[in-house]
């Protein structure tokens, strides 16, 4: 850890993962691409899982599409409950990724390309998990 001395002397940087699970296959543009949402307050990244995984996995009952989100920036508050990430309760963060997810342009831009805007908000998550890290 010494050889990152400047990067935790401001305190352990946390980042949550979680999982979208979608009813409704949706399409990333691109194969093995991903998307930060830079204009997110949490800097969420999204990558599509089955852009990886052979066709015979399950994803799980009733998902057809599988995301994993990272939630990048702890420190900011966000644009729902105006809170940063570590303060969040979980169903606070929920609706707060929910929130910047949706109301992303460059997301939309994207899956405008593969026809699938609205799919995100009519398909949206069947399940979320999350999962928590914390560099020291």
């Amino acid at each position: 850890m010494k050889l990152f001395k400047n990067l935790v002397k401001g305190g352990p940087h946390v980042q949550i993962s979680f999982r979208l699970a979608f009813s409704e296959e949706i399409k990333f543009p691109r194969a093995r691409s991903a998307a930060v949402l830079c204009d997110s307050e949490f800097n969420l990244t999204l990558f599509a899982e089955e852009q990886v995984w052979d066709k015979e996995v399950d994803l799980g009952r009733g998902v057809a599409s599988l995301w994993t989100g990272t939630s990048c920036i702890s420190g900011v508050p966000g644009r729902l409950h105006h809170k940063p990430v570590t303060d969040c309760t979980k169903e606070e963060f929920i609706k707060e990724i929910k929130t910047q997810i949706l109301g992303c342009a460059g997301l939309d831009d994207i899956l405008y390309s593969v026809r699938a805007p609205q799919l995100i908000d009519s398909a949206f998550i069947v399940l979320i998990l999350l999962l928590i890290f914390s560099l020291v």
